[in-house]
């Protein structure tokens, strides 16, 4: 049986004591939980509360919450995925290890998120875009959930230029480029 990375839960006591070069990224806390067999973050409860967030739109039971947020950051990295040209498994190890050229592994982290607030955010007040058809009011026409998902309309808008700062709406691919991901499957966290 294979066995899959579990992230080092972390406090926030311990994440202010530790120097960032000593940070184990990817890593749990009580915003993001890291999937090992996902291979991706997923929001907690915490964090959808902490910001305001109604979480009844999410659920009545602690499972139909947790089913949410996995949607929720189902939909972001989906998102990612589609929008760029690399392969899968570079992505979310660039999400992963909050990698981006120029901007601190933490910093990297925070905005994600960031992110995943607005997301939730928008998902509490949209629902599951992906399963819906749409009606464009002006024509008066129906949308189709292929047109929809075409549009990029599952991903809340402002997001697109926070992603595109983390290299995740990168319309090329980074293992064709001058980064050389060809090691990730040499690292032992992933």
């Amino acid at each position: 049986m294979p066995k899959f990375f579990t992230p080092r839960f972390l406090e926030q006591e311990d994440i202010e004591a530790m120097n960032e070069r000593e940070m184990p990224f990817p890593y749990s806390d009580k915003w993001l939980v890291y999937d090992g067999i996902r291979q991706q973050y997923i929001p907690t409860r915490e964090l959808v509360i902490e910001n305001g967030i109604n979480i009844k739109k999410f659920g009545i039971t602690p499972t139909d919450i947790n089913n949410k947020l996995r949607e929720v950051s189902d939909i972001l990295y989906a998102f990612f995925l589609k929008a760029n040209g690399s392969n899968g498994q570079v992505i979310k190890y660039i999400v992963a290890k909050s990698w981006r050229v120029g901007i601190p592994p933490y910093r990297v982290r925070k905005l994600m998120e960031k992110i995943f607030v607005d997301q939730c955010r928008y998902f509490a007040l949209n629902g599951n875009l992906e399963m819906y058809n749409g009606v464009d009011i002006t024509n008066g026409q129906i949308i189709s959930r292929t047109q929809l998902r075409k549009e990029d309309r599952e991903v809340f808008n402002k997001l697109i230029y926070e992603l595109d700062n983390l290299g995740l709406y990168y319309k090329g691919a980074y293992e064709r480029e001058h980064f050389g991901f060809n090691n990730i499957y040499n690292d032992p966290s992933w």
